[in-house]
């Protein structure tokens, strides 16, 4: 049982505490004594002060996803649906979405503050991240002994402690030669090919890097890593500028991002049709747009 001391009952109480010494003189709420006659609280007399029952309502689960920068909002919602699909396959109800646009660095992300003061109040039974490092940078164990002391567990779904790098890269099957003869044509894209394949695996063996196999590359040069609005008008050469938000970057860097984005993208797989990839990314855009 929680025991609050006279300042600290004052403070959750919103009165001085003289006042809390004048309640108890008069015995409008006469505090617990400790053998040494200091002043006790419990959760109990909170609630009765506010005038509310002990609440007994079961505690929330609550996902928690987080990225560094704006341009990696496809990240964002791809950790989300990766989050939910965790925890439907473990038989979870998810009670709230908690999300931050910013660096791990950064204790004051609004929701991030949010989440540790419902932790706090005693609100969440469960916090799912997808790795330690959407919480915090630094001082995980802390957190996570600090949270276990309000009932509070923190599921990590991925707990590899050296997550090794991932590279996603589109399928180099559709690389085709320029050769006016298609049976050079064809030499020279076989050529293009292995000398990529080879050098990927390479470098995959020398920064232990993991290859989850090529994703599938359909407008990524085209859709806007920002708001999501797909447009072959908003590409220039090697220049991208969306149409409907104006982000502008680097056509190749854009595609570069998109690419990362389709790594855990269950609904756009590698053999998902191209016309069938614009329509799940219209949908999303429009939903995005309809919050």
């Amino acid at each position: 049982m929680k025991l609050y001391t006279v300042s600290e009952f004052a403070e959750r109480l919103g009165v001085s505490v003289s006042t809390l010494r004048a309640w108890d003189k008069e015995g409008r709420l006469v505090a617990l004594r400790t053998p040494t006659n200091k002043r006790r609280y419990t959760e109990e007399m909170l609630y009765r002060a506010l005038g509310i029952k002990n609440r007994q309502e079961p505690k929330k689960i609550v996902l928690y996803a987080r990225v560094s920068s704006a341009v990696q909002k496809p990240d964002l919602e791809n950790q989300l649906r990766y989050l939910k699909e965790f925890a439907a396959g473990k038989g979870l109800t998810i009670d709230e979405i908690l999300s931050d646009v910013g660096s791990a660095l950064n204790y004051k992300r609004k929701n991030f503050l949010k989440l540790c003061g419902m932790i706090t109040r005693g609100e969440i039974k469960t916090v799912i991240v997808a790795h330690k490092d959407r919480l915090v940078r630094f001082g995980f164990e802390f957190l996570e002994d600090l949270f276990a002391k309000f009932g509070c567990e923190i599921l990590v779904v991925n707990k590899a402690e050296d997550i090794s790098p991932i590279v996603a890269y589109e399928d180099l099957a559709i690389l085709r030669g320029k050769a006016k003869s298609k049976g050079l044509s064809r030499r020279v894209s076989n050529w293009q090919r292995n000398i990529i394949k080879e050098r990927l695996e390479y470098k995959n063996h020398v920064y232990s890097v993991t290859d989850p196999g090529p994703v599938n590359a359909a407008y990524t040069s085209q859709q806007c890593p920002q708001c999501g609005w797909v447009d072959s008008g908003n590409r220039h050469g090697d220049t991208f500028k969306c149409r409907k938000c104006g982000f502008a970057a680097g056509a190749d860097h854009v595609a570069a991002l998109n690419l990362k984005a389709r790594l855990f993208d269950v609904e756009i797989t590698r053999y998902t049709p191209y016309r069938k990839v614009k329509e799940i990314l219209l949908q999303r855009y429009q939903q995005k747009q309809a919050r």
